[in-house]
């Protein structure tokens, strides 16, 4: 977590790398996605800064995120 947060991440909010900032996404535009390397994050889309942002999501919580946001 960078050190500019104070405060954990919301489910819906992601940080935003280019702007040093957080961002919100609606629950529509998320969804669960494994890079090549074999990590699992959560994608969501930010219209604040008009960015596609993601977070890392540990492994025990990859089954109910799938359920809740679905798989891109």
């Amino acid at each position: 977590m960078p050190n500019k947060l104070k405060t954990k991440l919301k489910e819906n909010e992601f940080y935003c790398v280019g702007n040093n900032k957080r961002s919100s996404s609606h629950p529509e535009d998320m969804c669960v996605v494994q890079f090549k390397n074999g990590a699992i994050a959560l994608k969501g889309y930010s219209e604040k800064f008009d960015c596609v942002t993601y977070k890392f999501i540990k492994t025990k919580d990859v089954d109910k995120m799938i359920k809740k946001y679905g798989e891109c």
